[in-house]
């Protein structure tokens, strides 16, 4: 750092001579040294270098926004695709290429593929009807196994209900006595009434009328109890009223059961059953869908199931029904998917005797289709009838020369094109 100091000669001018200029010293390096010589200053050199660097770099940072601007106008006020309506060539037009479908009316079957799992209307839970000791359980009271309809699967110590049958018959036969006795007590007496009163009525209290009807009561509920004991007793071998499947069991020689207790879980051959979720568009396509065919592939098998019913609601979440599928009912249960299985189905919809099936790339986003007629487009809203794996179902109409596939750059009616290919469908 340099500062300047100034001094003056001490001894006045002389008269007739000019003044003593004044001399200024520098302490330190002086400021109109050259920067690049050796009395310059190197630390005000680096700093000049910066500045020139950075002004350099701020203007190639405004050419390059500069010329991204004048890029971006360029393709702003360029024509878009639909604009070249046509190319010109040599001084004329030529229409755009397409390829064309040329379809054959004949039978079609709508079809409608979905995915789903198999499931379970409900499961049932189990529980013996009367209380007892387990003295035997079937090997096929496991989870996992399959049972038949009536089939023994759990056996309880039948003493006690045995002693109750014989004490309700013995009862019954107790009655019945008694009302005979009487029976025989108002013939008797009713046969000594006429005797001494030849044409008089016999009264009922002569005839025990009462006495016997009371016991016949008597012994009319006794048989009841007699039924609820040979009832109770039948019921310590424990079945179920159909073919199914066992959940779970947790059950053992020895252990004490009843109607409380739930002991495993078992589900019905007709519980299982096919869930799907299906678009409102194609149910309304299927309709009627109940009782519709459909194959099922599950767990390595194709089925044969049927449209059993629709859900009442459609989801919230994904605005969609749901179709129940039942499998039929020859089918063994052995041969029938486990439930949490996941299910591809084809569901067969109506047929219809003249219908054409297009490329699903024929069908444009409102339904229609372009037709090459008389080598211009034109647009035709084909009557939908659904589909099928192979493509769109429509009802016959007249194609022209073809029915387009894929889009046409800057498409509209009359538009003229050059057809390129055809293909029967």
């Amino acid at each position: 750092m340099w500062r300047p100091v100034a001094t003056s000669c001490t001894k006045p001018p002389r008269a007739g001579t000019s003044p003593a200029p004044t001399v200024v010293a520098f302490h330190g390096a002086s400021p109109y040294a050259d920067p690049g010589t050796a009395d310059g200053n190197p630390n005000l050199a680096e700093s000049r270098a910066r500045v020139l660097s950075r002004r350099w770099v701020g203007l190639a940072q405004l050419a390059v926004v500069a010329v991204v601007v004048l890029v971006a106008l360029y393709f702003m006020r360029a024509p878009t695709v639909a604009e070249f309506d046509y190319v010109v060539a040599d001084g004329g037009r030529y229409a755009p290429q397409v390829a064309v479908a040329a379809p054959v009316a004949g039978p079609q079957t709508v079809s409608l593929a979905l995915t789903g799992v198999v499931g379970l209307d409900a499961g049932v839970r189990l529980a013996t009807e009367v209380s007892g000791r387990v003295v035997s359980v079937s090997p096929k009271l496991r989870a996992g196994a399959a049972f038949r309809a009536g089939e023994t699967l759990l056996t309880l110590d039948p003493t006690e209900r045995e002693m109750e049958v014989r004490a309700a018959d013995a009862l019954v036969r107790s009655q019945h006595a008694r009302m005979r006795r009487h029976e025989l007590l108002g013939q008797r007496d009713s046969e000594a009434f006429r005797r001494e009163n030849p044409g008089l009525p016999v009264p009922p209290t002569v005839s025990r009328d009462a006495r016997v009807a009371r016991f016949r009561a008597r012994a009319e509920a006794a048989e009841a109890q007699l039924d609820q004991a040979r009832l109770d007793l039948a019921r310590t071998r424990f079945s179920l009223p159909f073919d199914g499947r066992v959940v779970s069991a947790t059950v053992a020689v020895g252990e004490l059961v009843g109607p409380l207790g739930s002991f495993g879980s078992v589900y019905a051959r007709d519980a299982v059953n096919v869930e799907a979720s299906i678009a409102v568009d194609d149910l309304r396509a299927l309709a009627p869908v109940r009782g519709r065919v459909a194959d099922v592939h599950a767990g390595g098998r194709s089925l044969r199931a049927r449209v059993e019913r629709t859900s009442a609601v459609v989801s919230p979440e994904s605005r969609m029904a749901t179709l129940y599928l039942k499998f039929d009912d020859a089918l063994p249960l052995a041969e029938l998917p486990l439930p949490g299985m996941f299910a591809e189905m084809t569901i067969l919809g109506s047929s219809f005797d003249d219908a054409f099936v297009l490329p699903d790339s024929a069908r444009q986003a409102d339904g229609s289709v372009w037709i090459v007629v008389d080598g211009a487009l034109s647009r035709v809203f084909p009557s939908a009838l659904g589909g099928n794996a192979t493509g769109w179902i429509v009802s016959a109409f007249d194609t022209g020369e073809g029915v387009v596939l894929g889009p046409v750059p800057g498409a509209r009616a009359g538009l003229p094109v050059e057809v390129t290919g055809s293909n029967r469908s």
